[in-house]
């Protein structure tokens, strides 16, 4: 017979839960409002995103019933595990606009950089908890951080995929942040960043990425090429005013001014 433990009934957040169901919802509305324009291929762009939404609360139950110090064993084998299939993409995986982010499986294209980044976390955090003396880390035990974030940065970026490689360091920097780091550490961090900043910018980055940089930080510059999405992203946005213009009736995304309106640009809709 089935048992339910109360105590996990009663432990479990359900704040959190509605939070992130609320939330979720949230997203479906708004997918279904940005490809209602297309009828045919939005309708089984927002079905396939129902399914993803419907299985990922069955996956919250099955993590809650999950022993999560198990990690704390197998985050090496399974952050390996990860690498292949990374490795595997590149090799292997379906080229769409000129990338190569997904492996192909039949009923579904996987992206391994997104469980890569809940990856990092898991891997980062199960080194700073074995680690962690009282001390403070020096930039000598951060070095196995700083190699496992720089795979994932390197594999990412040769897809290439710049805005994920980038959210890879922002995963190492805000985790490493609540650390105890030594005021030497702290000074080495900040002098490397200072200096891989500007010559990442000259001999690291593509042309194409450098001005992907300057359109997000001047899109009035290019307003009918590079600056095109933004533009009209801020147009959608501003037509709306304070309340918007009412559910399905937004006018930049139906009448197709606002590309890639169900992925990048959602907010927009």
């Amino acid at each position: 017979m089935l048992r339910i433990d109360r105590q996990l009934v009663k432990n479990f957040d359900w704040v959190m839960l509605v939070a992130v169901l609320l939330i979720a919802t949230m997203g479906l509305v708004n997918l279904y409002s940005a490809t209602y324009a297309n009828r045919a291929a939005g309708n089984l762009v927002f079905l396939r995103q129902l399914f993803f939404f419907l299985a990922g609360f069955s996956f919250i139950i099955i993590i809650h019933l999950f022993d999560y110090r198990l990690l704390l064993k197998w985050n090496y084998p399974l952050y390996a595990m990860i690498v292949v299939l990374l490795i595997a993409s590149l090799l292997l995986g379906d080229s769409i606009a000129g990338t190569q982010r997904w492996i192909n499986l039949g009923f579904f294209r996987l992206q391994p950089s997104e469980p890569a980044k809940l990856m990092l976390v898991i891997s980062l955090a199960s080194y700073y908890y074995r680690k962690d003396t009282g001390r403070g880390f020096t930039i000598r035990e951060l070095l196995v951080p700083i190699g496992l974030t720089g795979v994932f940065f390197v594999l990412v970026l040769k897809q290439p995929d710049l805005g994920t490689a980038l959210m890879f360091a922002g995963i190492f920097l805000s985790m490493t942040l609540f650390v105890k780091l030594k005021w030497s550490t702290i000074g080495i961090i900040v002098g490397t960043g200072a200096t891989a900043v500007p010559l990442g910018w000259r001999f690291f980055l593509k042309p194409y990425q450098r001005q992907r940089i300057e359109t997000f930080l001047n899109p009035e510059s290019d307003p009918t090429n590079s600056g095109y999405h933004i533009m009209q992203s801020k147009i959608a946005v501003g037509s709306g005013l304070k309340f918007g213009k009412g559910y399905l009736k937004g006018t930049q995304g139906h009448l197709h001014f606002l590309p890639e309106r169900h992925t990048d640009f959602a907010f927009s809709v």
